[in-house]
């Protein structure tokens, strides 16, 4: 059997040995594999050869960075890339962003995110003279967000009500004094 270059409990990049198997291939030549465990749980095997090379098993193209399937974190990058374009001021992290499970302006059930029917969390800056900062930012439905524009009156009376509900739960921070 080929000498193991990499016993187990060997890490690099993401990536743990667990063990080494060979196979055989249709042609009779004999692979190494190794079983490796990765940093988000999933376990991957690949060719011993290609270690060195091989950072994940997969899971750093879904995240860059961060995990692009959490929608709180696609929001945090978007909105960051909204603050560098404007320049305007950030602040904020992941764990400021909470996405409730009804619009707290139309009182609707928010949808996943990516369904187009404009139920979808959306993250609104509640002072729109300030960036996105901590206590300046919320989660509420994409059609709320664009309601300025084309709102029935329906709708303008709820968030009307629902905004004076905020704004009164609100007016002793320094944040709405400005």
């Amino acid at each position: 059997m080929i000498k193991l270059n990499y016993p187990p409990g060997t890490k690099l990049y993401k990536l743990t040995v667990i063990s080494e198997f060979t196979k055989t291939e249709r042609s009779g030549r004999k692979r190494r594999f190794l079983q490796c465990e990765c940093d988000c749980g999933k376990l991957h095997n690949l060719i011993a050869s290609d270690f060195k090379k091989v950072k994940s098993c997969g899971c750093i193209r879904n995240t860059s960075g961060g995990n692009w399937k959490v929608p709180e974190y696609r929001m945090l990058r978007c909105a960051q890339k909204r603050a560098r374009e404007r320049n305007i001021e950030f602040n904020i992290s992941v764990e400021d962003i909470s996405i409730p499970e009804y619009c707290p302006l139309l009182n609707v059930k928010l949808s996943p995110m990516g369904t187009g029917d404009g139920f979808a969390p959306s993250l609104d800056r509640i002072n729109p003279k300030l960036g996105y900062i901590k206590k300046n930012v919320w989660v509420i439905s994409h059609r709320a967000n664009q309601i300025k524009n084309d709102a029935t009156i329906e709708e303008l009376e709820k968030i009307t009500y629902n905004f004076k509900q905020l704004l009164m739960e609100k007016t002793n921070e320094k944040l709405w004094m400005e």
